[in-house]
């Protein structure tokens, strides 16, 4: 999309901490299945490898906020932010989303939905203005449950007593 790509105006543009906090409360909404804390402009929308994923006719319209759909990731976990753009908006995020499995309700009703157990490597970049996320863009790869993500780092060894 060419904005992701256009200089911001001096009063558009979101400071770096600032910016580092929308897509940690991102994350953290995920978890909590709630975008009540998440700074998403009302028109917002993520892709899924290539795909919408809000605001689709026929769906709900919660834009970046609908997070009630996510219950079925436990935790987001190993996080990095490689890239913070002020001057473009710009947040390239890793993280590793983990799925226990279960069956889980589907939100707006319908038939609730079996998920398998397994971790996803995911890729987001935000795009930012004025303090608020525009858009997500997101890649993904499954991986089994627990599966290590080649940016995190090892945890030290435990201490002997």
């Amino acid at each position: 999309k060419p904005e992701w790509d256009q200089v911001l105006p001096a009063a558009r543009r979101t400071p770096r901490e600032a910016m580092l906090a929308a897509a940690n409360a991102y994350f953290d909404g995920i978890e909590a299945g709630s975008g009540a804390n998440v700074p998403a402009a009302p028109g917002c929308n993520r892709y899924e490898n290539g795909a919408k994923t809000t605001n689709r006719p026929g769906g709900p319209q919660e834009g970046c906020r609908g997070l009630s759909g996510f219950a079925y990731v436990e935790r987001v976990r190993d996080r990095r932010f490689p890239l913070v753009d002020e001057e473009r908006g710009l947040v390239w995020a890793l993280a590793v989303f983990d799925l226990p499995g279960g069956t889980y309700p589907v939100p707006g009703g319908g038939a609730p939905v079996k998920r398998e157990p397994r971790s996803i490597l995911v890729g987001e970049l935000f795009r930012l203005e004025a303090g608020q996320i525009q858009d997500i863009e997101v890649v993904m790869r499954n991986v089994p449950l627990g599966g290590a993500a080649g940016w995190a780092l090892p945890k030290p060894p435990k201490a002997k007593k």
